[in-house]
């Protein structure tokens, strides 16, 4: 009941919140009249209402109070109190776990408000967008009909008050939330009424000029959820109709933009409105057939693994909705009346089902990327698995022609199993259904190519042989009669003995026979020389061939002349995996197996490769420590797999003829495996032992007898009195985390079954902290007569294996009942002297963090997620025990922490202050005295005295989470007494220091406090600090405690920003802002202080609090003045335009003047004050000798730049703008509807300042600057600045040019690949502006230029030959930096340069680059080519951009007789040739049979040919 407890509470007091509510109701129906129903005249609901507001959103019964508000009060009153309520609800989808309140408020209230605004279900279809949001494109727009004017603009409120804020919220660039809207939000909306989708389907056309892929993105969303629920009926969809419409809403121009969009998200909910249906039997049109062929082509070869799997999971239900359809449509044709557009449909099915087949086989071509290969590969899997025979409506396999399955037999080699696996099941389909792939000769052949595959030493090589076995053997069982398959093996393999005569009819038998024997050989040959074994005839390629095969026979419909034979080979199996395990573990159980060669793999070296094999081992040993690990490997999972394949019935006691093993054999296989996870030191080889030891303990728990599942039983016991015997010559290892000791107690105690209550786990955890606790606590007492105590290991062995038992999911809640004592396992483990034993609490600490607060989903550690928490009363009741341990701990280890004769340092403390950082406190807190978490919080306030710096700093994150709301007030008080009033007084500074961390953490708890408390709690803090002010002035020599103020300081204003104090009460907080903002920008001398503690780091935080408070402050006030004043000038304007009129002065004049007069007089002086301000502050930061300053201060700007481009984009408050991205800020747009949470400093009106700025910024990033980090945000900066450019433009060409060059040569020097790649991002600028004035100077040779422009084309024209000389430089440059070697974050710069100017750098319209411009096409296409994602969607972009801007350019091609570009037929024939050529060789020269067999057809032009052009290649390389 304890984890139900919190759901059973919220539901209780809904309903009793309800009827206390109704009651009310009623009771003021009663005796009020209809004029004073109104929630307005009713102070208790609007004080209720009020109250409920200003709960936090995070509280889920926030909800529901509001729910039954709505149920009882109706939607008007609520908006009324608080309009942008819709809004606020809309942005809690940001949460999934809120999601599903919030969708059903958001519903609930709209509903209501429909009602009382006497809009039903079905007036609501015929509501129609006001003018103002209908969009110019009407072509996307389903129309209405015509209705009243007044009904209609009513009807268009209720849809700006509930719809507008979906359609914003779908158009953001927050992923999760339109994920939410879509899952919960919109099928609750659509129920509501039809026409709610057709007025969210125009508000959103209407943002498609300005936002074109927001808004695509938005319309498929809905479009998709609304089709796959059914609202998209029928008659309307399809393009049959003679509409343009598909679906009735969508254009079919859109749909193509959304299936070719360069967001994969977009693209693939496109292609899900395509593929979805509600019913599965719904007819595919023609139309979607077209955009079917249109999309998969273009995003087969897509890298993302997460796209390529919804990619595949549509797809495949798209296949089965044309199987459907398809059968459906056939029945039909079978009746009397046959309708011709039920013939064509059916053509339709057929030409696109054989269209998909071939593309993809024909994807399998040599040399493919791996991508297209694999999503081929699972298309044509699925449509075989689709339409195997004519009986499904189509058969695949019937269009597979000879070199189709080649191409398939091709596919068996590759890399990827997943691909082998789909490869094998098409090629058993077509043998299934259509013909053998192999005659008799062709049989032999692949058999003794495949044997010879299983002996290689590439471990890739083993897998395709089990295929290849694999899929002879399919062909075998489809074809028995084709050939005698012992008569085969013969002829592949020599003599075959086969004492049975029955197994010659089973081929599987036959065949694994076959494998045994030559297992045995190579056996023979490690036995004389592992060296030889490894080098040569490795035993793990055989073994993983007779594993994969084995597993195709079912042991349990085996023929009774069969048993014999596969119960000798089961016996002679076990033999060889043994002996094989004990051949190599030498190598995987040396105590350093990684690159040592043991003494008896190098001896019997007699054979003829003697020399060779040792040569090469000695010269690689990494051959034989894979031959090792991976033949342990093999042995073990063979050996588990086999156990787990046979069933109990044939598993007896006693060797009888019915069955296939014995008890004996059963614990020879277990001894093995507790020898290997015992004493096996390499990780690969225990961990694979620990994968068949599962498996074979699975078989043991479920036997029915008891004598075998006892047997984990035994083994478990004796692991445990192993480890508590304290042998020294125990095999155990005590290293590596006790190697395979925990794998072995898991693999034991996770199979139990439930039913024997788990007895055995129960055991083992017993005794395991039993061990753990007693040995933490005779530490001390053990270690005064040892210096290395014996016992020591066992504790080691202890906590590793709980580690690995509290990480093991499939224990679940069973071993949550021994946390807490693990937890104090895990804690006292921290006094032990021995680093062993620390080392191992630390691990089972953390996993038991994670066992109790689940898996971390913050990165930061100042900021824990709320998931990652527990409040205290929760945590404690779960974990009773806890509560005086961790008291007691917490107590020992403060108590000499304030003692200033010795470092204090207690174990403990650490993993004490970890814990109590999780914990919060609950809303029933103060309930159960004997459970209050302020009993913690004394000792933690000892913390702050401490002299370690970190343990300050983790006691000031774990005071906020246990302080109750109204006990901040007086922690912070006994705080504040720690603080000296004067300098003068003597007080340590980590005393200092402490306190003022844990009053920093306690701030932020004030500022979610209601009006009246935070008032409070804010003047208590501001009266203490204005009273301790020294603390952050220069008076306070001490670095490290002058900076905690400085932040204090800072959180204490930003709490008064948010808190309504009267004007006349606010001079408190005033004082204390105008002493704090003249602290900070008191400027230090960095010589006499660049040698103190922490000096740095002040300075740092000194430069983004002035830029905070000094520039950011002021440039938002001075805006919001000169917004206010406009305002009132222009409400001026309109109040008294009569007087204006009075007067004979015009309106026009009025207006100007008006604003003239006030903004000169009022702010004229102030704002070149402001700005002379600013600059100086920033020009002070930017020139300041310490570097993390002038970085900060540039990270500040990149960023204030970065949060403006993200606030252009749309939000639910703003609408207009497009995005620009920034290196190195990549995350500043995570947070959507506000930037203030970030916590991030951000300047309003950053571009100003930049722009202000910019010669000082170009000169710093030219002459000054030297920190390679700096240089590279300064040049960021630059590049990213809009009005950049327009001020390079008033520069003179000669200064552009000289600028140009150095910079170039400055590329070419620069060693760190970031700093290029932000030069280059800049110097795009210069040479865009010169190529502008030489095409200004060719377009007015023979025109009037005046002025500074006359001069920089005068200068352009007397260098021109310079000019060009520089630029053709740049693009060499810009071509050597996008080669395929460079780093991505170059190739990135030049991808950014070319989309920048793209119609200069690839059209060349005045043919300055000659033929230079086929050297930056060339820089384009080897972008397409990269391996990097972003790299290719941004070169992608280039082409998009150049196509929308270039007429001559159209989507059809980019080279014709009419347009500006003119093919370089020289390189493409050039580069074809290299290619054709490459391949031919590649393939003649390769060491592959398979590859070597095949005869490549390479298709050429007319007049050359391939092969004859390598032989003359050849001849000419002969020496003559």
């Amino acid at each position: 009941m304890c984890s139900f407890y919190p759901l059973i509470v919220r539901q209780s007091a809904k309903v009793v919140f309800e009827k206390v509510l109704q009651l009310h109701c009623i009771f003021r129906n009663e005796n009020h009249t209809k004029e004073d129903k109104g929630l307005a005249g009713d102070h208790f609901l609007q004080s209720l209402v009020r109250h409920l507001f200003t709960v936090s959103w995070s509280s889920r019964g926030k909800f529901s109070a509001l729910t039954s508000c709505v149920k009882h009060l109706g939607c008007q009153p609520l908006l009324d109190i608080q309009p942008g309520l819709p809004v606020e609800v809309i942005q809690q989808l940001q949460e999934q776990a809120l999601s599903c309140y919030a969708s059903e408020l958001y519903c609930n209230m709209f509903t209501s408000h429909m009602e009382e605004s006497g809009c039903s279900e079905s007036s609501f279809k015929d509501i129609k967008l006001p003018d103002h949001a209908i969009a110019e494109d009407q072509g996307n727009l389903k129309s209405s009909e015509k209705t009243d004017t007044g009904q209609q603009l009513s009807k268009a409120k209720l849809f700006e008050t509930w719809a507008e804020p979906v359609t914003k919220a779908m158009c953001t660039h927050k992923k999760k939330l339109k994920q939410n809207i879509v899952e919960y939000l919109l099928p609750r909306l659509l129920k509501s009424g039809d026409g709610i989708l057709n007025y969210m389907i125009q508000g959103l056309s209407a943002r498609l000029k300005d936002m074109p892929q927001q808004a695509q993105g938005a319309i498929t969303m809905c479009l998709h959820r609304a089709r796959t629920l059914g609202f998209l009926k029928t008659s309307v969809v399809g393009t049959e109709k003679g509409t343009s419409l598909w679906l009735g809403y969508l254009s079919t121009d859109v749909l193509k933009e959304t299936l070719c969009s360069m967001d994969d998200h977009i693209r693939l909910d496109a292609f899900a409105l395509v593929c979805e249906n509600s019913k599965t039997s719904e007819v595919v049109t023609t139309f979607e057939f077209e955009m079917l062929k249109f999309f998969i082509p273009h995003n087969v070869n897509n890298q993302s693994p997460a796209f390529r799997q919804s990619f595949l999971a549509l797809l495949k239900k798209l296949i089965f909705r044309v199987k459907e359809s398809l059968l459906s449509l056939q029945r039909k044709s079978k009746g009397k009346n046959i309708v011709e557009p039920v013939t064509n449909a059916i053509n339709d099915y057929e030409s696109f089902c054989e269209w998909l087949a071939i593309w993809t086989v024909e994807n399998l071509y040599p040399g493919a990327a791996f991508a297209r290969r694999t999503t081929s590969l699972a298309i044509l899997s699925l449509l075989t698995a689709s339409f195997t025979s004519e009986k499904d409506g189509f058969c695949v396999p019937v269009l597979f022609k000879k070199a189709h399955i080649q191409a398939l037999l091709g596919a068996l080699t590759d890399t990827f199993e997943e691909n082998k696996r789909e490869a094998f099941s098409v090629l058993t389909c077509f043998i299934q259904h259509q013909e053998p792939i192999w005659d008799t000769e062709g049989t032999v052949e692949t058999l003794s190519l495949a044997l010879s595959l299983a002996c290689s030493t590439r471990p890739q090589d083993c897998a395709t042989a089990v295929y290849i076995f694999l899929v002879l053997l399919k062909q075998q069982e489809f074809y028995p009669n084709q050939s005698h398959f012992a008569a085969l093996l013969s002829s592949a393999t020599g003599a075959l003995e086969v004492k049975d005569g029955a197994v010659s009819n089973c081929p599987k038998l036959l065949l694994l026979w076959s494998l045994l024997h030559l297992l045995n050989s190579q056996i023979a040959v490690a036995e004389e020389s592992l060296v030889s074994a490894a080098a040569n005839r490795p035993m793990y390629p055989t073994l993983h061939c007779i594993r994969y095969i084995l597993q195709e026979i079912d042991f349990g419909t085996m023929k009774g002349n069969h048993m014999p034979s596969a119960k000798d080979f089961i016996k002679r199996l076990i033999i060889s995996c043994l002996h094989l395990s004990r051949v190599v573990s030498p190598v995987v159980q040396n105590s350093s197996p990684e690159g040592n060669i043991p003494e008896e793999a190098v001896t019997g070296l007699d054979t003829p490769n003697a020399e060779w094999s040792r040569a090469l081992v000695e010269s690689m040993p990494e051959y034989l420590v894979v031959c090792g690990w991976r033949s342990i490997k093999e042995v073990s999972l063979t050996l588990g797999s086999l156990c787990l394949q046979l069933p109990t019935s044939l598993i007896m006691k006693e060797e009888t003829s019915e069955g296939l093993l014995t008890l004996d054999q059963i614990e020879i296989i277990g001894k093995y495996f507790n020898q290997q996870l015992l004493e096996s030191i390499h990780r690969g080889a225990f961990e694979l032992a620990y994968a068949g030891f599962q498996l074979t303990c699975q078989t043991l728990w479920r036997h029915p007898l008891s004598c075998f599942h006892q047997l984990p039983s035994l083994w478990l016991s004796a692991v445990l009195q192993d480890i508590k015997s304290g042998d020294p010559q125990s095999k155990l290892c005590a290293t590596r985390r006790s190697a395979g000791v925990p794998f072995l107690v898991q693999a034991i105690t996770s199979t139990e079954p439930n039913l024997t209550g788990r007895q055995m786990f129960h055991r083992a955890m017993k005794e395991l902290l039993q061990l753990a606790l007693n040995q933490d606590r005779e530490a001390c007492q053990a270690e005064i007569h040892s210096a290395m105590p014996s016992t020591s290991d066992a504790q080691v062995h202890a906590l590793n294996i709980l580690r690995a038992l509290y990480r093991e999911s499939r224990l679940g809640d069973d071993v949550v009942l021994y946390v807490a004592d693990g937890l104090k396992a895990a804690i006292l483990g921290f006094r032990s002297e021995q680093w062993a034993v620390r080392n191992s609490a630390t691990l089972l600490l953390s996993s038991l963090m994670t066992r109790i607060f689940g898996v971390k989903r913050s990165k930061d550690e100042t900021a824990m997620s709320k998931k990652n928490c527990q409040t205290g009363r929760a945590f404690f009741y779960r974990y009773p025990t806890l509560y005086p341990f961790l008291l007691e701990e917490l107590e020992a280890a403060t108590a000499n922490v304030m003692s200033r004769d010795r470092l204090s340092l207690h174990p403990s403390l650490y993993p004490v202050l970890l814990v109590l950082g999780r914990l919060f406190p609950s809303t029933l807190e103060g309930s159960d005295t004997s459970l209050s978490l302020s009993a913690f919080i004394p000792y933690i306030i000892r913390c702050a005295s401490s002299p370690v710096y970190k343990t300050r700093v983790i006691a000031s994150r774990a005071i906020q989470p246990l302080a109750k709301r109204n006990e901040v007030v007086g922690i912070s008080l006994s705080l504040w007494e720690n603080l000296p009033l004067s300098p003068s007084s003597q007080s340590q500074s980590s005393h200092v220091h402490g306190s003022l961390l844990q009053l920093t953490q306690l701030i932020k708890l004030v500022e979610d406090f209601h009006d009246t408390n935070k008032l409070e709690a804010l003047k208590s803090f501001v009266d203490n600090l204005s009273k301790r002010n020294w603390i952050f002035k220069k008076l306070n020599p001490c670095f490290a405690t002058r900076q905690a103020a400085c932040i204090l300081t800072d959180a204490v204003l930003d709490v008064a920003s948010t808190c309504h104090v009267d004007s006349q009460k606010a001079t408190f907080i005033s004082d204390l802002k105008t002493a704090f903002r003249s602290s900070i920008s008191d400027h230090e001398a960095q010589n006499l202080n660049s040698f103190l503690p922490f000096y740095f780091e002040f300075e740092k935080t000194r430069a983004e609090l002035c830029l905070k408070h000094l520039v950011a402050a002021e440039i938002s006030s001075f805006d919001q003045s000169i917004s206010a004043l406009k305002n009132g000038c222009q409400k001026s304007k309109q109040h008294n335009q009569p007087d204006a009129k009075q007067l004979e002065v015009p309106a026009s004049t009025y207006q100007s003047n008006c604003e003239k007069s006030n903004l000169d007089k009022k702010f004229g002086e102030e704002n070149l004050d402001v700005d002379h301000s600013n600059n100086q502050v920033l020009l002070l930061l930017l020139n300041s000798p310490v570097y993390d300053v002038r970085l900060g201060v540039l990270d500040v700007l990149l960023s204030s730049l970065s949060s403006r481009a993200s606030d252009s984009q749309i939000d639910l408050t703003n609408t207009s703008g497009c995005s620009h991205a920034f290196p190195g800020n990549e995350d500043l747009d995570s947070e959507l509807f506000s930037h203030a949470h970030s916590g991030k400093v951000t300047i309003q009106g950053a571009e100003a300042v930049v722009s202000r700025l910019y010669h000082q910024l170009l000169k710093m990033a030219i002459d000054i600057e030297t920190h390679h980090l700096c240089q590279e945000k300064v040049f960021y900066l630059l590049a990213s600045l809009p009005e950049g450019f327009s001020v390079l433009e008033k520069e003179k060409s000669s200064y552009l040019l000289q600028m140009l060059s150095s910079l170039t040569e400055r590329i070419q020097a620069e060693r760190r690949t970031e700093v290029k790649a932000a030069i280059l991002r800049f110097t795009v600028s210069l040479v865009a502006i010169l190529y502008k004035r030489i095409q200004e100077l060719n377009s007015n040779s023979s025109g009037h230029i005046s002025g500074q422009a006359e001069t920089n084309l005068s200068t352009v024209s007397n260098n021109q030959v310079e000019v060009s000389s520089v630029l053709i430089k740049w693009l060499k440059l810009l071509r050597d930096s996008s080669s395929a070697d460079e780093n991505p974050v170059l190739q990135i710069s030049c991808c950014h340069c070319l989309l920048q100017n793209a119609d200069i750098l690839l059209v060349d319209p005045q043919g300055i680059f000659g033929p230079e411009v086929y050297t930056v096409w060339n820089t384009l296409v080897v972008l397409l080519q990269d391996d990097d994602l972003e790299v290719k969607e941004i070169a992608a972009s280039v082409v998009c951009a150049l196509l929308k801007k270039e007429k001559g350019l159209s989507n059809m091609a980019m080279y014709c007789s009419k347009t500006k570009l003119r093919p370089p037929m020289r390189s493409i024939l050039e580069e074809c040739k290299c290619g054709k050529a490459r391949l031919v060789t590649m393939l003649e020269d390769s060491d592959d049979p398979v590859v070597k067999t095949v005869q490549p057809f390479i298709k050429t032009i007319r007049k050359w040919k391939v092969a004859e052009a390598i032989d003359e290649a050849k001849e000419g390389l002969k020496v003559k």
